[in-house]
């Protein structure tokens, strides 16, 4: 979290916190999402770093840009760019339903 300054919380989801914060080396204005590791298992903390190494790779207009992500002893973070409008704010709420939503598919595909 070092390389980043915290500004104000912007919202909260069923994965975590939203904070607005600035990156420092830069002035870059980006979201942090912090999703904690109480209460999930092994294999959901294995999942979640599955889904944060695809999340990396994904380039679409109307998905926010991954921008870096780190773990700490409690708690992953994602920080992805700032985004202004309520649809790509909605991605970055909810990206991790998305991929619920993906391995739903994976699995019916392959039945």
């Amino acid at each position: 979290m070092e390389k980043y300054v915290i500004l104000e919380q912007i919202g909260e989801g069923s994965f975590g916190k939203v904070y607005k914060a600035r990156r420092r080396h830069s002035g870059l204005i980006v979201a942090i999402k912090v999703i904690s590791k109480h209460g999930k298992t092994k294999k959901d903390i294995s999942t979640l770093r599955g889904e944060i190494k695809i999340l990396m790779q994904m380039n679409h207009e109307n998905i926010v840009i991954m921008i870096d992500a780190f773990e700490t002893e409690k708690s992953f973070c994602v920080v992805t760019e700032f985004a202004r409008g309520k649809f790509k704010f909605k991605f970055t709420f909810c990206f991790f339903e998305f991929f619920e939503f993906i391995r739903g598919i994976i699995r019916y595909s392959t039945r």
